[in-house]
């Protein structure tokens, strides 16, 4: 069983928390041989726990393809179909539709990008005053 939790707090209680809560290990009863490749019997089960974290990324304009090529695995589409969810946070943050964007460049921190989900959830541009973007 699993439950999805939203945090919020200061960054170093949450970080505390979480770090606690994945030292926990819960008893764990097999019922019978080959579940799983396990053996039957009384097994320990340290809490898994994934964080799903909400990031806020500002950029100078002139660097958005770059920046959406290494942000956005599978163009930004989840791997796990969470479609809906992405467009009423979409909404609801005022956020526009990511655009097509150059897909030949990217910051050297994309290698990081192989074992985590990273879903795109919208762009919004910057005000631009007097000439100058208000990053």
């Amino acid at each position: 069983m699993h439950i999805d939790i939203l945090t919020r707090g200061p960054q170093n209680l949450v970080v505390d928390f979480i770090s606690q809560l994945h030292g926990v290990y819960l008893p764990w009863k097999v019922a019978k041989d080959g579940t799983a490749g396990f053996k039957k019997g009384n097994y320990h089960f340290r809490t898994r726990v994934c964080p799903i974290q909400l990031w806020d990324i500002s950029f100078p304009r002139e660097y958005r393809d770059i920046m959406l090529n290494t942000l956005l695995v599978n163009k930004g589409k989840s791997i796990h179909g969470n479609q809906f969810i992405i467009t009423m946070l979409m909404k609801k943050l005022g956020l526009q539709k990511i655009p097509d964007y150059d897909m030949t460049k990217h910051l050297p921190v994309k290698e990081a990008t192989a074992h985590i989900d990273l879903m795109g959830i919208g762009i919004k541009e910057d005000r631009i005053e007097d000439g100058t973007e208000m990053i």
